[in-house]
């Protein structure tokens, strides 16, 4: 019911986004990257909806840029949840990569990435605050690309990681059974090597992005070779794998 009323009235046709509130009688003039990325990530959009949300939230001359690192994690959610992970991988690199550059060393509150090198942010805004560690949850579920499947426990995940950014990537991810361990190295535009260890009894779909020649037997899982389902295309290697029995 709710989704059907916001739907109803709160999308703007003229301008291809959602309107920021509906008061009076009277849809807003103002739509924000805040709610139109909600709207995105809750799945109050329709998928038919979301060039549209792209071209409007991104156009300067309609909608402010996001400066605080709370609702960039969302802005960097919406465009993975739209296919944009390249580009949601470039924009997080970016805020919080001109972070670095100003000499942080804890996660800001907002900053704008477009101010001058060493430029802190024009009010006393906290300049250590969790609320902006978004690539704590980005870097995991995009770069070495580990999602789990409607499962909270993490028994049953896809692993597809985004490769554009990066030679290689190593990490962990903590799961309830235990860590899922992740290395991928890539040759030119697709991954050569990759090694993954889950836990016991966990459930994995990987779809890695390789080229045609990639050899299988540098795809570890577990320390074995052993692999299910494997289908291979022009651009994808497809496989699951099973967690060993306790």
């Amino acid at each position: 019911i709710l989704k059907t009323k916001i739907n109803k009235e709160l999308w703007d046709d003229k301008k291809g986004a959602y309107a920021d509130a509906y008061y009076n009688g009277k849809l807003s003039s103002h739509i924000s990257q805040q709610t139109n990325a909600l709207a995105v990530v809750t799945g109050v959009s329709e998928k038919s909806k979301d060039k549209s949300i792209y071209k409007a939230i991104f156009n300067r001359q309609l909608t402010e840029p996001c400066r605080a690192g709370y609702f960039m994690f969302y802005l960097i959610e919406m465009l993975c949840v739209m296919g944009r992970r390249k580009e949601a991988m470039r924009r997080l690199k970016t805020y919080w990569g001109k972070m670095i550059e100003r000499g942080a060393t804890t996660f800001w509150e907002t900053h704008d990435p477009e101010s001058s090198n060493g430029k802190l942010p024009d009010k006393l805004w906290s300049l250590c605050h969790a609320y902006c560690a978004g690539p704590l949850f980005h870097l995991p579920a995009e770069i070495l690309g580990v999602r789990d499947n409607k499962d909270s426990n993490l028994k049953n995940v896809r692993i597809s990681p985004t490769i554009e950014l990066c030679e290689f990537a190593k990490g962990k991810v903590p799961t309830k059974g235990g860590n899922i361990d992740i290395f991928w190295k890539k040759d030119g535009e697709g991954i050569n090597i990759f090694n993954l260890k889950i836990p016991s009894r966990t459930h994995a779909k990987v779809k890695l992005p390789v080229q045609r020649d990639t050899k299988l037997s540098q795809i570890y899982c577990n320390n074995m070779n052993a692999k299910r389902n494997i289908k291979l295309t022009s651009k994808n290697l497809y496989f699951t794998v099973e967690g060993p029995e306790k």
